[in-house]
């Protein structure tokens, strides 16, 4: 028997994908490479191009927001939003495997943002039960 559920995530990632996204350019620089992963090649629904400096690949990525809760020194919680990315695991992760701290996206309007450890609880998340989707955390860097 077909899992339909996840058949329906594998669909509604696929929409979420062509009627919800935008361009958008993620990057690794140098520093957080290694060696060895340099190189040129079509992934998904862009290009990807390795050089000694780093590595970068064009995706469709939706925007979100993650609302999350901290404990200040003092005691008290404070909440807090950050932004996040969303992406297609078939795109994202042939080339840049999970998303590491330092890694940058830039959107259609040019705006930077940087990924972010989201208060201990890791850069990323599944965005469904299918692991269909990942969700990472940023922060604005340079506005547009």
């Amino acid at each position: 028997m077909a899992n339909v559920l996840k058949m329906a995530a594998t669909w509604l990632a696929g929409e979420r994908k062509t009627h919800l996204a935008s361009q958008v350019t993620y990057s690794r620089p140098d520093a957080l490479l290694g060696t060895g992963t340099a190189g040129t090649g079509t992934v998904g629904t862009g290009t990807a191009t390795g050089t000694a400096a780093d590595l970068t690949a064009v995706f469709y990525a939706t925007r979100g927001l993650t609302n999350y809760e901290l404990v200040d020194e003092s005691g008290m919680k404070v909440g807090a939003q950050c932004i996040d990315w969303i992406f297609t695991t078939d795109d994202f992760v042939p080339v840049f495997g999970d998303p590491q701290r330092g890694d940058r996206v830039i959107d259609e309007n040019g705006v930077l943002y940087e990924v972010l450890d989201l208060g201990g609880m890791g850069f990323w998340r599944w965005s469904d039960t299918h692991r269909q989707s990942l969700r990472i955390h940023v922060k604005e860097v340079y506005p547009a």
